[in-house]
């Protein structure tokens, strides 16, 4: 598996000559287009907000063949636009990608109050888990896990804490692009204080590809 990153929290994830975008959002849009994504079979969204999902841009993937899916929150905003509906726990196969929907609640705001949209995380081939906007513990565990290191109320000990509550062996930082933060900062507080981080962090910049 090949995974490839992009602003924010936009990632390419290929195997066996299939390919998945997830999250493709404002950010990412602003800075990438369809050439630069290259070929693509289907886009997963885990929640609606711009910096994951940009509506505009939802026509040029459908014209490119990709199949759009997400929660019924993002298929509502979708300005008409045809996105697949994911019902939370269920089960089914996406450009050959074995792939669980999980509900886990958004990061609160800096106020603390709710963000009021469902997230939905994936865990694609019992392996990659992508949890949108949430460093929730829902019991999943995961080899690798695309952490979020950002947030309103999101700080390094909430990325830790995930790193270490998924079990997974490697971390792959996003969202952080918004706030313009070196991911390599959340290695340093990740090895501080009296037990470091046993998985391995890998921090892409836009573009950069590790296979896992």
């Amino acid at each position: 598996m090949t995974i490839t990153k992009y602003p924010q929290s936009c990632l390419k994830i290929e195997k066996d000559g299939r390919t998945l975008l997830v999250d493709v959002g404002t950010l990412a849009t602003a800075e990438f287009g369809l050439k630069d994504f290259g070929h693509f079979d289907a886009v997963l969204f885990t929640h609606s907000h711009p910096d994951h999902f940009d509506p505009k841009f939802l026509p040029q993937l459908i014209k490119a063949g990709a199949t759009l899916y997400g929660n019924g929150d993002v298929a509502a905003r979708a300005d008409g636009s045809k996105v697949e509906l994911v019902d939370d726990n269920e089960e089914l196969v996406v450009a050959g990608f074995k792939i669980k929907a999980h509900p886990m609640e958004h990061c609160l705001m800096t106020d603390g109050s709710p963000a009021g949209i469902p997230n939905t995380g994936y865990l694609l081939d019992d392996h990659l888990l992508l949890p949108g906007d949430s460093t929730e513990d829902v019991g999943i565990k995961a080899k690798v896990v695309a952490i979020p290191i950002f947030g309103p109320d999101i700080s390094p000990h909430d990325a830790f804490k995930q790193s270490t509550d998924t079990e997974a062996e490697i971390v792959i930082p996003v969202h952080y692009d918004v706030a313009q933060i070196n991911p390599d900062v959340f290695k340093i507080f990740a090895g501080l204080g009296s037990e470091s981080l046993k998985a391995k962090i890998h921090t892409l910049e836009n573009g950069e590809s590790i296979q896992v």
